[in-house]
């Protein structure tokens, strides 16, 4: 009973409304009703596009059917909307989520996305996905980035950006979750307290380095964590 009311308020003004119409459409699916919420992922409203993405991944798990046009419809904005971000960013949490292996190397690619929320996002999606054939442009993204940090953080009058800052620290867990230990030179530039690195990208490269060598007392990594 509530569909037709829902139809006639899928563009009303209040929010609180169009979170309403994502209530009733995941309630009521249908392919076309599907489709309504993925466009409801650009919402200028975060209570609306956050609940059509949640409403988009129980509906994945429930309809193999909808699963499938609802990663079509996700690889459709993240490779053809670039500037459409707050759509990039839900679709980008959503196929991850969905541990949706295929869109890794396109996440790979946003990393130099310029705005922040979506650089991010790739970042924290890539870590989810953890899709192996990606580490090595991971790797060559934090190193270039790490660079640029340094330089940053030895002149005292700029601000350390913590947008990249959080990228790092995506792409140090992702690796050391995955053992990919061809990052460990990078990372143990960030241990030491006169690295001039702090915050989440510092604790993400102490926290790798410790999966690296979980177990080995005798490393020489752990006179330096101690000093940390």
């Amino acid at each position: 009973l509530t569909i037709p009311y829902a139809e006639q308020c899928v563009e009303s003004t209040d929010p609180i409304v169009r979170k309403c119409v994502v209530q009733a459409y995941r309630e009521n699916p249908t392919l076309a009703r599907v489709e309504r919420l993925d466009q409801m992922l650009s919402d200028p409203h975060p209570d609306v596009r956050i609940p059509a993405r949640f409403a988009l991944r129980r509906l994945a798990n429930e309809n193999d059917r909808f699963d499938k046009r609802i990663r079509e419809l996700g690889m459709k904005t993240i490779n053809s909307s670039p500037s459409d971000i707050r759509a990039l960013e839900q679709s980008l949490i959503l196929l991850a989520a969905l541990d949706h292996k295929a869109t890794a190397n396109r996440a790979v690619e946003l990393l130099e996305h310029g705005h922040p929320k979506i650089s991010v996002t790739a970042a924290w999606s890539l870590r989810v996905l953890n899709v192996e054939s990606t580490f090595r442009k991971m790797l060559n993204y934090a190193t270039a980035t790490s660079q640029e940090l340094f330089r940053l953080s030895r002149n005292e009058e700029n601000v350390m950006p913590a947008d990249q800052m959080d990228q790092i620290a995506h792409l140090f867990d992702s690796f050391g979750v995955s053992g990919y230990d061809y990052a460990e030179d990078l990372m143990r530039k960030f241990v030491p307290k006169n690295s001039l690195m702090s915050g989440n990208s510092r604790a993400a490269a102490i926290t790798a380095l410790g999966k690296f060598y979980q177990g080995q007392s005798d490393n020489d990594l752990v006179p330096i964590l101690i000093r940390c």
